[in-house]
């Protein structure tokens, strides 16, 4: 009888950790794209704009 209940708990810590780390995965992915974009507007500020499409051209690549 404790078997099937042991088995059911497994599966449910799995698919809470399962959503936990889809969850970190997409917060980190958000503030890895914020990141670009916060490093892109200080290069694009900070240096002459000829260097501008070189470094566009990197990132895209």
């Amino acid at each position: 009888m404790l078997l099937p209940f042991d088995i059911m708990s497994i599966d449910f810590c799995v698919s809470q950790l399962t959503v936990y780390a889809l969850v970190l995965v997409l917060s980190l992915n958000f503030y890895v794209s914020q990141l670009k974009f916060f490093i892109l507007q200080y290069l694009i500020w900070s240096r002459p704009s000829k260097d501008l499409p070189c470094f566009v051209l990197h990132v895209k690549v």
